[in-house]
């Protein structure tokens, strides 16, 4: 059976105002930062090494955060070896191996230490390449220091990813065109594009009005993306993901398509058989109990048929290669379907469905359009719903 493992790292130098993630201040001391990792290696002990024993593969892993560039590099590298060592023919074999790491922190010898390390793709978040957006995001970046860090990642990886965010407050298509260009420039194999998307209590900090005009503003911005995207050779394959031919994100992918991951680390999710886990979100009980010899805290969900369905389609409709409408029991004739096609929203081939941009741009609608078709209880498709996107990566 294939399997990815997540890791989270919960240490940040500064939280961002739009991150909800389970963050926590990166300690002073060294010591602080290497019991968490060796109270990772335990809990990969108690629940990956079992699985590897059993002839289980794993193809894909991936540190996110939180900030794992941040962790001290002797440190990191240890741990990075302990996991090799664990791993049949070590990490270089997976499929792929990503850490997320920030500008300012992935230095030459960092990613030196990575690639060394057996990490095989860096996830950059960029955000953006202007003063002011990154002043109002809360990012310690300076446009230098990206340019710096992409110049740095791009000679050392041959596959990478550069994060931006849509519908910063104040910024403007120009704005977004002008990091476009600075990540072309560097023929950046894989982009990730995510809206603005801000907590309440948060929207103050960065001066998001959160009206309808400022969700205006975010859907011209990421049609305006979407295009620049095809223009440029990437093919937009996921509603916040693009890649250039051969370097779509694998780990990333195999989430989408329903795959089991088994995520590490306090506040990280897991999906296994038909339970999804979560991890208490709080280091010191994390760590007490690996201590002890004992799995972390967690909630689970035993997941219904029903449930399963409903993951399906909406996880199925977050990608190019869409739904197939024989497989989850709907008609393809049917009026709703030609309504989407007619409207720009979607394409039909046979009995596949894929959502165009437009039509990822109210897929909340479009899932329950379907989820209703299903039971038989049809819902009226709403022009003026409000556009659902992944919240943006910690980093």
């Amino acid at each position: 059976m294939d399997f990815g493992v997540y890791v989270h790292v919960p240490f940040c130098r500064r939280q961002c105002a739009y991150c909800t993630f389970f963050t926590l201040p990166r300690p002073e001391r060294e010591a602080e930062m290497s019991r968490f990792l060796d109270a990772v290696w335990v809990e990969w002990q108690l629940r990956v090494k079992p699985r590897l024993d059993r002839g289980h593969c794993l193809r894909t892993l991936y540190l996110g955060g939180g900030t794992p560039s941040d962790l001290p590099p002797r440190a990191l590298g240890t741990f990075l070896q302990r996991l090799g060592a664990s791993v049949p023919a070590g990490l270089k074999a997976l499929e792929e191996v990503t850490v997320e790491c920030n500008p300012e922190s992935a230095t030459p010898p960092t990613l030196d230490r990575l690639r060394a390390g057996g990490v095989g793709r860096i996830s950059l978040g960029v955000q953006s390449v202007h003063p002011e957006d990154l002043r109002r995001l809360g990012r310690r970046a300076t446009p230098r220091q990206i340019e710096a860090a992409l110049d740095a990642v791009a000679a050392r990886f041959p596959t990478w990813n550069a994060d931006l965010i849509l519908g910063i407050p104040g910024s403007n298509e120009r704005r977004l065109l002008a990091a476009l260009d600075v990540l072309a420039a560097r023929r950046a194999p894989h982009l990730s594009l995510y809206c603005l998307e801000l907590p309440r209590a948060r929207a103050e900090i960065v001066g998001d009005p959160q009206t309808e005009a400022s969700e205006a503003a975010k859907t011209t911005l990421y049609e305006l993306a979407s295009h620049w995207l095809s223009e440029h050779g990437y093919e937009h394959y996921e509603i916040s993901n693009a890649a250039l031919p051969g370097h779509a994100a694998r780990h990333n992918t195999a989430y989408w398509a329903g795959r089991e991951y088994v995520g590490l680390g306090p506040g990280a999710h897991s999906f296994e058989g038909q339970t999804r886990r979560a991890n208490r979100a709080d280091l010191g009980h994390y760590v007490a109990a690996l201590n002890s010899g004992s799995e972390p805290p967690a909630q689970r969900q035993q997941l219904s048929a029903a449930e399963r369905w409903r993951e399906s389609v909406l996880l199925g409709l977050r990608r190019r290669r869409g739904v197939d409408l024989d497989e989850l029991g709907l008609q393809a004739q049917q009026a709703w379907i030609e309504a989407l096609c007619r409207q720009g929203l979607a394409e039909l081939q046979g009995s596949r469905l894929w959502l165009l941009p437009r039509g990822w741009l109210v897929m909340d609608s479009i899932v329950l359009q379907m989820v209703t078709a299903a039971e038989e209880r049809p819902a009226r498709l709403t022009s003026g719903s409000r556009p659902r996107y992944i919240r943006p990566s910690s980093r």
